[in-house]
């Protein structure tokens, strides 16, 4: 099964899954471990999160989960081309409120943000919210200049109401707290896969 923890920059996911490497049976990755163009596009992002999946599938076969910790969000997932291999897939929304995002990212690198005054950034967490409670919210923000192996389908008509997306909004709980509660959901995942 592959869990993916997914947000905007700065919302706590990666420290998060670093505390979950201890979880019987998961194999924990973070999207960034292959290295970030200084430019990274949609194109990029997707194929990248396509050679993901197929370790997961690797994993997979040898009785693991795999914990991605990414910028990936659930329609993404469900469009890549080995999604429809995978025996499972759960998404948790990470996310955190705007000033504590803003503040982050300064502590960060005050280079990036200053780009463009942290735009970018809250703009994407904005999508994520979104898209985590009605699949058809804003689709193009996916889909316009992106990878053409991808199969938009899996997705795009899908109706609001029909996936569940938690969220866990980091901004007054720790890193510990974070990760007990994401150490909760993958359970509750497992069993829910394992009763069907």
């Amino acid at each position: 099964m592959l869990f993916v923890l997914t947000g905007a920059s700065c919302s706590g996911k990666s420290v998060i899954a670093e505390l979950c490497r201890d979880v019987d049976r998961l194999v924990v990755i973070d999207f960034d471990e292959v290295g970030v163009p200084d430019l990274p596009t949609t194109e990029w992002r997707q194929r990248t999160l396509e050679h993901w999946l197929r370790i997961a599938l690797d994993h997979q076969a040898r009785g693991n989960d795999m914990l991605l910790s990414g910028p990936n969000p659930l329609g993404e997932v469900l469009a890549a081309p080995s999604a429809e291999l995978l025996n499972g897939i759960a998404t948790m929304l990470v996310d955190v409120d705007d000033a504590e995002r803003i503040a982050r990212l300064e502590r960060r690198s005050r280079h990036a943000l200053y780009l463009d005054g942290g735009a970018g950034y809250l703009g994407w967490a904005h999508w994520h919210r979104a898209h985590a409670t009605n699949p058809r919210h804003a689709q193009h923000w996916l889909t316009t200049d992106a990878w053409g192996e991808m199969r938009w389908e899996r997705w795009t008509a899908l109706p609001p109401g029909s996936w569940r997306v938690p969220v866990l909004d980091t901004t007054n709980v720790s890193v510990e707290a974070g990760a007990a509660i994401v150490r909760d959901w993958i359970a509750g995942e497992r069993a829910a896969v394992a009763s069907v």
